[in-house]
């Protein structure tokens, strides 16, 4: 069965999330991934706590299906190998700071240069242009310059972070959306062109805080666990265990009031409407949470509100994930294969592919050890193998020492 990038080749230039996250998606349908790394130290993630077999495994799943090459980028020589690789590929992607790319001669004009019809893709922080373009800056910052920061958390606290790194997973969402249409462009056109891709940028779209301001003068502020405009929907505790429960109309809020056996409350003034709710919020949390505190386990107390039709969910903890047969059922967790070096592991889950398509499924690949493919793709690019393998030798023992 064929795949949607078939005949794509990219050139992978990315570290850490964001960018390993947009090639990796695109590896999922298809496209030959050659991720280049440094010799001996390879991807910053590999080194990432914590290790299993000396592997850091947030690597793994980023990286799935690619192909590692170990170049020195500050080796002429190195350079020129990539270079003479450039006509030969469909996709360039980096996610270098601004400016790191050009000195290395491998930029998008350079790049076009040599190949017309590339599409190049560069993530970074704060993107390519504007006052804050050279700054260094990771994940942690983007969250906090686009604003998502400060709607996260609860009111009487300081701003809070997401737990996920979110500015990169969704650079990386993003990054492929952006690849797949500029590949889609350039079917149509022949001619390929540069994609400028800012995690800041891409939080910001999330974040309609823009336009509540910029229409009311006012931000949307912190509400913790609970939403700030209608209520119940939230966070709720039980014994044990926490559920998610929204119920945001009178409807559904006159059925969590008979499961709690409190009906009379229906004609309570104070919890009659939506506004009257978010008003008297911690009332209506006391109800709720009074009412799961009779359950010995969470479960009894979601089963019965799904039975009644509340949509609600056991907040899953990542041992509930891996065992939860309906993502296993949908294929989102699914046999997982480490580094062929990597063998203390054995029955491992990973993430499934995401998207779901019927005639061109995708499939998650193993991820490589570092330089597990110089030999096959520096031979497929028609490079003399005792000049490659002299030169491998010679940085190994430099980034060794």
């Amino acid at each position: 069965m064929s795949s949607v990038y078939d005949n794509i080749t990219i050139l992978d230039f990315t570290n850490n999330v964001a960018g390993p996250y947009a090639t990796g998606m695109l590896g999922d349908f298809g496209a030959n991934i050659i991720k280049v790394e440094r010799p001996v130290r390879g991807d910053d993630t590999r080194g990432f706590a914590p290790q299993i077999d000396g592997s850091g495994f947030v690597y793994w799943w980023y990286n799935r299906g690619k192909k590692s090459i170990t170049v020195d980028m500050n080796d002429p020589r190195g350079l020129d190998l990539l270079k003479q690789m450039i006509p030969k590929v469909d996709v360039i992607v980096e996610s270098f700071r601004p400016g790191v790319m050009k000195k290395f001669g491998l930029d998008y004009e350079s790049a076009q240069a040599l190949n017309p019809n590339v599409v190049y893709c560069s993530v970074s922080a704060y993107g390519q242009t504007g006052p804050n373009a050279k700054k260094p800056g990771y994940d942690l910052i983007a969250q906090a310059k686009a604003g998502i920061m400060d709607y996260n958390g609860f009111p009487d606290m300081p701003p809070c972070q997401t737990s996920f790194v979110f500015g990169d997973l969704l650079g990386g969402v993003y990054g492929a959306y952006a690849i797949a249409q500029a590949l889609y462009y350039r079917e149509k056109t022949g001619e390929g062109q540069y994609l400028d891709l800012s995690l800041v940028d891409a939080l910001v779209s999330l974040n309609n805080n823009v336009e509540g301001y910029s229409a009311l003068k006012k931000s949307f502020k912190r509400s913790g666990a609970h939403h700030n405009q209608v209520c119940p929907y939230g966070v709720f505790s039980g014994k044990n265990d926490s559920v998610v429960i929204c119920a945001p109309n009178d409807r559904l809020w006159g059925i969590i009031l008979d499961l709690a056996g409190k009906p009379e409350l229906k004609s309570d003034p104070a919890l009659s409407s939506g506004a009257q709710r978010c008003a008297h919020r911690s009332r209506v949390i006391d109800i709720i949470e009074g009412w799961l505190k009779t359950f010995d386990n969470i479960q009894d107390a979601v089963d019965a509100m799904e039975k009644a039709g509340i949509p609600c969910s056991k907040v899953m903890t990542g041992a509930d994930l891996c065992d939860d047969p309906a993502l296993v059922a949908r294929g989102m967790i699914a046999d997982f294969q480490p580094p062929a070096d990597v063998t203390s592991v054995t029955d491992m889950k990973g993430r499934g592919v995401v998207v779901h398509m019927s005639k061109t499924p995708g499939h998650i690949g193993r991820p490589p050890m570092l330089g597990q493919h110089n030999d096959e793709v520096f031979q497929t690019f028609g490079f003399n193998m005792d000049e490659i393998h002299a030169l491998q030798k010679e940085w190994n023992e430099k980034y060794a020492k």
